[in-house]
């Protein structure tokens, strides 16, 4: 059996293909197929042998035992949580009436926050530092692709179609 390989190239607007042809024998892909659908059943067997013992597993008094500390734990986080809140609220508030910071068991730090128009800084950026400014790949080649499907050239882009391999959910064989 021959592998043909065919590679499609976008170079300077002109669209150039390469057909490589080389001696590969043919896979079996009944058996391949086969084998994953034995894997996927094997997996499914599993799953359900994993939930049957977990079912088993939540009946007994150990089981029953930890569920009873996790949940005694998550209310201990949930109040933690509130009274740290409360705390924080009240050394903020105390701090916006006598400018003190300190507090037992709590101190009030002053972060600065920056507000600024987004259009007028990234215009700031392009002319002052333009170091600053990333390259998103991803949306560059979203968009160049669309580019060159509307027909457009773009000429220091090399398009390379590489074939890739979908299993079918249900395979039926």
């Amino acid at each position: 059996m021959s592998e043909i390989t065919e590679t499609k190239t976008y170079t300077d607007g002109e669209l150039s293909s390469t057909t490589v042809t080389s001696d590969v024998p043919a896979p079996d892909f009944l058996q391949l197929a086969r084998d994953v659908r034995a894997g996927r059943e094997k997996l499914a067997a599993c799953m359900t042998e994993l939930s049957e013992a977990t079912t088993a597993l939540e009946q007994t008094e150990e089981f029953k035992q930890v569920s009873a500390v996790i949940e005694q734990k998550r209310q201990a986080q949930e109040f933690l949580s509130n009274c740290e809140a409360r705390l924080r609220e009240a050394a903020i508030n105390q701090y916006r009436e006598t400018l003190e910071k300190k507090f037992p068991g709590v101190s009030v730090r002053i972060n600065r926050r920056l507000e600024y128009d987004r259009t007028v800084a990234l215009q700031y950026v392009t002319d002052k530092l333009p170091a600053l400014l990333s390259f998103d790949e991803k949306q560059f080649e979203r968009f160049v692709l669309a580019v060159i499907d509307a027909g457009q050239p773009v000429t220091f882009v090399t398009v390379r179609e590489e074939p890739t391999a979908a299993i079918a959910t249900r395979i039926e064989v």
